[in-house]
């Protein structure tokens, strides 16, 4: 496609952008990653909401946002339980707003911290999604969630963001979950950095049962990219597009 001169973000961020999430609503578009700036002189601290024009949307305030070292946004998406859509958004970072909240958080529809979601995850989240339950599924480099040991995969609750304790995770040995996707039936795939899990192999894509069971009837076969799959999208066909490096 050509690009849509209708969206101005002139000189656009000082730094990677790892994360968009578009309202159909209105068009508008919350972006997150590593960036403090946009077009030069506005500071936007790795998180902001731009409007269908690309100007910033002022009506959604992250305050000082996501500022300590370690703070990149890498994963956005909207919570399903709410009409007014509830951003979670997950990373590395460990404040939003000046409140501590390790990983993943939730804010409002204009972006104030909801200090009642809590799951407090003791490493980086690469990727958030809400599943048909309400509930939400993150995946990344983690091993813990709250108090409870969740490696790599979690379910939390909608309300407070406590683990899922019901739901026995599949992943074992080291590795990340670079993305998950949801798809019809509850189902979810994930792209993720290892080829096996025990004595599944996964191939670097794997799809999961809506309770977190292997797929067995998914089989791409052998191992399906050479490098890191950080990116995958269903098509209206039911095609899968991956995509990385």
């Amino acid at each position: 496609g050509t690009n849509d001169s209708t969206f101005a973000v002139g000189t656009g961020f000082d730094n990677t952008v790892n994360a968009l999430l578009v309202n159909p609503a209105d068009d508008s578009v919350i972006v997150g990653g590593a960036f403090t700036t946009y077009k030069t002189s506005n500071t936007v601290n790795r998180l902001v909401r731009l409007t269908s024009g690309g100007g910033i949307d002022s009506t959604f305030v992250t305050g000082t946002s996501v500022t300590t070292a370690n703070s990149a946004v890498l994963a956005l998406a909207f919570d399903n339980a709410s009409p007014t859509k509830r951003v979670l958004i997950g990373g590395s970072f460990t404040t939003d707003n000046g409140n501590t909240i390790n990983r993943l958080a939730r804010l409002s529809s204009l972006g104030a911290f909801d200090s009642a979601f809590n799951p407090n995850v003791n490493g980086t989240v690469n990727t958030v999604i809400a599943v048909d339950n309400d509930d939400v599924l993150l995946g990344g480099t983690f091993s813990q969630v709250g108090a409870v040991a969740t490696r790599l995969l979690a379910r939390v609750g909608v309300t407070a963001g406590a683990r899922d304790s019901a739901i026995v995770m599949p992943f074992r040995g080291p590795g990340i979950v670079e993305r998950l996707l949801p798809l019809p039936g509850g189902k979810v795939l994930a792209t993720v950095a290892f080829t096996h899990s025990g004595a599944t192999a996964v191939g670097g894509v794997l799809r999961l049962n809506a309770n977190l069971t292997f797929d067995t009837s998914f089989n791409p076969g052998g191992v399906v990219a050479n490098g890191t799959i950080n990116a995958a999208v269903l098509q209206g066909d039911g095609l899968i597009v991956i995509g990385g490096s």
